[in-house]
């Protein structure tokens, strides 16, 4: 096998395609615009909880979640011969899901954004689908529940979830012995 691994990712990159498809929507969204500016920002859209969740300000937000992915093997490996070195690749689908979780400190804003993330993904699937997943599906938006995020804080948190389907593509070459790399030395026996 080759000495260097370098993988992709598709899990990661399935989570930031989310990301930025989300951050491009709210980039022009009339109630809750996001910006990468900081001060020109209203929404707050992240992965995990980077944020303080005590603060009053950090709300609205929109948070993602990974869960659990599964693989499938799509396409059996294939092998191919090329001047002695293996050649597998093949072709796998991982599935999983993924929550927003939208929160605010008001409850109607939560609802209002938990509805507008679920609307972006049933209206603009085909289009995120595009950018590198194989499928969106199965999304459902949950009910609110309020949470304390501080001493004095409580917050509002509507989830919507998603599940993805992505292809992985992979090659694995094995490196043998080539033609260059052989020796040979005849001796005459008289």
């Amino acid at each position: 096998m080759s000495d260097s691994f370098s993988p992709k990712r598709p899990i990661n990159d399935a989570k930031d395609i989310i990301l930025l498809s989300l951050k491009t929507f709210f980039s022009t969204h009339e109630e809750f615009t996001w910006s990468a500016r900081a001060e020109d920002t209203i929404l707050t859209i992240s992965d995990s909880f980077p944020v303080d969740r005590e603060k009053k300000e950090n709300y609205p937000t929109v948070i993602l979640q990974r869960h659990d992915f599964t693989w499938r093997n799509r396409h059996l490996n294939q092998t191919s011969y090329n001047n002695l070195q293996d050649k597998r690749f093949g072709l796998d689908l991982l599935s999983g899901t993924f929550t927003c979780l939208c929160a605010s400190t008001l409850g109607l804003e939560a609802e209002r954004l938990a509805e507008d993330v679920f609307l972006f993904f049933t209206r603009f699937r085909e289009i995120i689908s595009a950018k590198g997943l194989f499928d969106v599906k199965n999304l459902s938006i949950g009910a609110e529940q309020v949470q304390r995020a501080g001493s004095d804080t409580d917050i509002v948190v509507v989830p919507v979830r998603l599940g993805v389907s992505i292809e992985d593509s992979w090659t694995v070459v094995e490196n043998g012995p080539t033609l260059e790399d052989l020796n040979v030395s005849l001796k005459s026996i008289n």
